[in-house]
């Protein structure tokens, strides 16, 4: 994703820290704080600020450092103005190895010790028998 010159602006504007290298990125509040400025969100409401968490905590994953890179904050605006963001989301929460697909091991390791029934017929309809 290639940003904006208001995009640039826009994250120069709330990124509060500097890693190593010098590169600027945004931590969770930061990254909040720039959403509720610009969309109207009520950072008081607690279901929309974990929202936000959960959000945050997708994208921050640069290499296995944590944080929000302009790369990664232009993505999320770029998600946002699609018709139906939250699948979109939601693809990117189960897809962690970034292989363009979802796999049964993928909705394991994200349900962890959650209760599901790996037998249903939701499991049978999207993996079939082998559940792959």
């Amino acid at each position: 994703v290639l940003p904006s010159d208001n995009m640039k602006r826009i994250f120069a504007k709330y990124a509060s820290e500097v890693d190593i290298d010098g590169n600027p990125y945004m931590t969770l509040d930061d990254f909040i704080q720039s959403c509720s400025d610009r969309e109207g969100i009520d950072i008081n409401d607690s279901t929309m600020r974990l929202r936000m968490a959960n959000t945050y905590h997708i994208l921050r994953k640069t290499n296995g450092v944590q944080k929000i890179s302009l790369a990664n904050f232009c993505l999320f605006h770029l998600l946002m103005a699609r018709p139906d963001p939250e699948v979109d989301i939601a693809f990117l929460l189960l897809d962690q190895d970034r292989s363009g697909t979802i796999t049964l091991h993928n909705i394991k390791h994200f349900l962890g010790e959650r209760p599901f029934d790996f037998d249903s017929d939701f499991i049978h309809r999207h993996f079939a028998k082998k559940k792959t």
